[in-house]
């Protein structure tokens, strides 16, 4: 079997050592952290939205309770 001519040549790619998949791990885990850390600041600030948005439908209804006169009815 002979090798088809119309394929580029790829050169070898060097092989990771110990150490290179050890520091690639590090990065992934410094990644993973700090990723962790921005979803937990999100999930604070959707939480004081949901509470900026039911207390603003409360004081929407208080007002419309408010607003009629019950002598009217």
């Amino acid at each position: 079997m002979s090798a088809p001519k119309d394929l580029p040549v790829v050169a070898p790619k060097t092989r990771m050592t110990v150490t290179k998949v050890g520091h690639k791990i590090d990065e992934l885990h410094e990644t993973v952290d700090t990723l962790h850390q921005e979803i937990e600041e999100i999930k604070i600030v959707l939480k004081n939205l949901v509470k900026l948005q039911l207390d603003v439908e409360e004081n929407k209804t208080e007002d419309k309770k408010d607003f009629l006169d019950p002598a009217i009815g």
